[in-house]
């Protein structure tokens, strides 16, 4: 099989089942040179050698990965870890395709992107997308780098407005998004902070919640409390916000829009007013009423629960689910650890009985399904593990990818 031959399978395997949310449209791959290994954005056989930046900036603006941790230097785990990258990145939506299957010669790139033959090829891989469904009128397209932006947009925009049910490309970027390059850091910045941007402040909550469901799977004592998780996850969140949303102006104040113990507006059917774990401020708000910080909207709300009893998830969910809460999008995380010895508290025998996600799905359902719940589970008396699951009172239990 030829690298062309390859290249074009990788960029196959790894379409988003759902749909694309966010096309990522590039120059091409990277110049292959005669008998080495690809190294092209999907290549993930277990023969490759390296992490091109391009893929590197991309993972680290949506997932945050630890670049300098060895394991992913090391060539024994590069594969596994591309895999299981590129699998979170179709899951959330995102696919990369490139105008040019190969890299021009003589670096007449330029001069390649304006021929009518690439645009041909690629407008034509364009309908075959939106025939097949995985391009429709919620997908964003980015286009990355300056070259391609100035050689490919109006063509872009212009071009490949279908109408009559076929698909309009929604294009963000009315400016170039720079490349991440060598070590520029303002650059690579430039770069991530674009990804980032790109899914709505509740989408964002949501990735976060995944990713740290999934370090809990991994590392499971990182904190010893449930508050040490609120301050973990904090720390998260305000990683994978993009930079424009951290903080805003009220009053002429400055405020950080994710708050640890912020009040509720209402009582929601307690006899008092009680305090969300974390809380993410909706954006532009005003400073038309008395006590105005106390009373600020609510974009995201997430309550956690480590260990949680019953009492606790019915609880968190009855809140969230009130009609007065005032939030936007609902989220529990509920997270379990069974050991023997490891610490007291950890629940030391299975009949202490987590909720199982069918009986949050149930509780969910029972009050109007207006929250998504997350669960998972880490046994260290067998080394098993369960999750995490997303549980939404919709549709069955799902595993997270």
């Amino acid at each position: 099989m030829t690298n062309l031959e390859r290249y074009r399978k990788k960029y196959l395997e790894y379409l988003p089942e759902d749909g694309i949310r966010w096309l990522l449209i590039a120059e091409s791959p990277p110049k292959q040179k005669a008998g080495s290994v690809p190294s092209f954005f999907y290549y993930d056989e277990d023969d490759v050698m390296k992490v091109a930046l391009l893929f590197k900036e991309t993972m680290t603006a949506l997932f945050d990965p630890n670049w300098n941790d060895m394991r992913w230097l090391e060539k024994a785990n590069i594969a596994e870890s591309r895999r299981e990258l590129l699998k979170r990145f179709s899951k959330r939506g995102f696919y990369l395709l490139d105008a040019l299957e190969q890299k021009p010669l003589g670096g007449k790139t330029r001069e390649a992107l304006s021929d009518r033959g690439t645009k041909r090829k690629l407008k034509n891989k364009l309908k075959e997308l939106a025939v097949e469904g995985y391009l429709s009128n919620v997908t964003q397209t980015v286009i990355l780098g300056t070259t391609v932006h100035e050689e490919l947009f109006r063509f872009l925009k212009d071009g490949l407005s279908y109408k009559n049910g076929k698909i309009r490309l929604n294009i963000r970027n009315t400016k170039p998004v720079p490349l991440p390059y060598g070590h520029q850091w303002r650059r690579c910045e430039d770069f991530r902070e674009c990804l980032r941007s790109l899914p709505r402040t509740g989408e964002l909550v949501e990735h976060a919640i995944e990713d740290f469901c999934l370090g809990f799977l991994e590392s499971p004592y990182l904190c010893y409390t449930e508050h040490g998780l609120h301050a973990m996850f904090y720390h998260r969140l305000m990683d994978a916000l993009p930079n424009k949303r951290k903080y805003m102006r009220v009053d002429g104040r400055e405020i950080c829009t994710v708050q640890k113990e912020y009040k509720m507006g209402n009582k929601v059917g307690k006899s008092r007013k009680a305090h969300w774990d974390i809380a993410v401020l909706e954006e532009n708000q005003s400073a038309d009423r008395e006590n105005w910080y106390d009373l600020l909207g609510l974009n995201s709300v997430v309550e956690f629960g480590l260990n949680a009893q019953e009492g606790h998830l019915e609880d968190d969910v009855k809140r969230l689910s009130h009609g007065e809460s005032g939030v936007q999008n609902r989220f529990i995380v509920h997270l379990y650890r069974y050991s023997k010895s490891i610490t007291k508290r950890d629940w030391q025998n299975e009949h202490e009985a987590f909720i199982s996600p069918e009986e949050i799905d149930a509780k969910i359902r029972e009050h109007g399904s207006r929250v998504v719940a997350y669960f998972a589970l880490v046994d260290d008396t067998d080394g098993s593990k369960q999750g995490p699951w997303r549980i939404d009172g919709k549709s069955a239990p799902s595993l997270v990818s």
